[in-house]
């Protein structure tokens, strides 16, 4: 099954180890993690996705609805859709 969430991309600098985007799904409470670079943050997003989403199913959880891109606020950083296919995981 697909799934597609808008997350929020948070840049910030950490000293040794440059930009680190901070990603959060804000419709699935708890689904954060980050990224060293935008690609590398896509798909540690993809993952953690996938592990709460799956989590939730086998918990039996109904699953939320996905906001609108647009209803999502986003700070300092941006914000932009996030695919899952449960069925590769």
């Amino acid at each position: 099954m697909q799934y597609v969430y808008p997350a929020i991309f948070t840049p910030e600098q950490v000293a040794g180890r440059g930009t680190v985007y901070t990603v959060e799904i804000p419709d699935i409470l708890g689904c954060v993690t980050e990224g060293e670079s935008i690609p590398t943050a896509i798909e540690m997003a993809r993952e953690a996705l996938a592990g709460c989403i799956t989590a939730m199913l086998h918990r039996g959880e109904p699953i939320p609805a996905p906001s609108g891109i647009h209803a999502v606020c986003c700070g300092d950083g941006f914000v932009s859709l996030v695919d899952v296919d449960i069925s590769e995981w």
